[in-house]
């Protein structure tokens, strides 16, 4: 996870991963058994790392005014200190340049993000979010996120509020 964080999927390689492991190649090979797998997991561990072992209220620890979270969710992406946003945009980017794998689509697909419902359902002030919608906020973050390395953290947060104002009607 670490890796894939701090380097990106084209350094997340078995040998790479017994490296900083300190573990042995066929232990490594062993364990994940595809590519696929050892990125599949490595998000799932920055996920979980990064948001917490969630329990049943995934929203309980969420600012309560959908406008405060907005704020929150802007400060992230122009900071750009998300792991889990990077470790995502790294899987879209080599998906992006035409691997053909289905099994890195997986990684993507097989996701699942209740803290992404979480926070569409708080700034839409809803009971519960579809997921599809909370995916398509996670794709305008991280689309949002690409274009703010080429702003000012300030343009970075006007940015943000024009882009996300759907979700908040701000």
């Amino acid at each position: 996870a670490s890796l894939l964080a701090d380097e990106g999927l084209s350094a997340l390689t078995f040998r790479a991963v017994a490296k900083r492991a300190g573990a042995t190649l066929g232990t490594v090979a062993y364990q994940f058994g595809s590519k696929a797998e050892m990125a599949q997991r490595a998000v799932r561990c920055l996920y979980e790392t990064n948001v917490g072992h969630l329990d049943a209220d995934p929203a309980g620890s969420l600012p309560a005014s959908p406008a405060r979270l907005l704020d929150e969710v802007i400060e992230t992406v122009v900071a750009g200190n998300s792991p889990v946003l990077r470790a995502f945009d790294e899987i879209s980017l080599h998906l992006s340049r035409g691997d053909d794998n289905p099994a890195f689509r997986a990684v993507t697909r097989s996701f699942r993000d209740p803290i992404g419902v979480a926070v569409v359902s708080r700034l839409l002030q809803a009971d519960t979010a579809a997921s599809s919608l909370a995916a398509a906020f996670s794709s305008i973050i991280r689309g949002y996120g690409h274009h703010c390395h080429t702003l000012s953290a300030e343009e970075g947060r006007e940015l943000g509020q024009r882009a996300l104002s759907a979700f908040t009607g701000r």
